[in-house]
């Protein structure tokens, strides 16, 4: 409080939507582009490892071990779940961040407006002599 003075949830989200934008700024698409790689490839790895569980439980069926079968059963819930985190934290964000930098690139810029050649004043006149 000495440093920064009272703090208010307003104005701990200002500062947080001041930092965001900075951040968003500083993102080169393809940083966005090696960033969505990554992920792709982390999440293509952990629907590896669900698949690899699913063997184990069945090898485990197999032997008829039930307690062997139950913490398969429990790590596979964890990749899962871990999976369907990284879908709600990492993925659509960077989409949207990627989607809103290629509209503003393709958007018309407001306020520009380009002369054409043959437009000016001198260009209209004819001489007829």
């Amino acid at each position: 409080m000495s440093k920064f003075g009272k703090t208010t949830p307003r104005g701990v989200k200002y500062h947080i939507d001041i930092i965001r934008r900075e951040f968003e700024d500083t993102i080169s698409e393809t940083a966005l582009d090696t960033y969505v790689g990554e992920f792709i490839r982390m999440r293509q790895g952990l629907e590896q490892d669900i698949a690899a569980y699913d063997n184990l439980i069945e090898l485990s069926k197999q032997k008829e071990d039930l307690d062997l079968e139950l913490k398969i059963r429990r790590a596979r819930h964890e990749v899962k779940m871990d999976n369907f985190r990284m879908l709600q934290d990492a993925e659509l964000p960077l989409q949207i961040k990627k989607l809103k930098k290629e509209r503003d690139r393709l958007a018309p810029k407001q306020g520009v407006v380009k002369k054409l050649e043959g437009d000016s004043e001198q260009g209209n006149e004819t001489t007829d002599q």
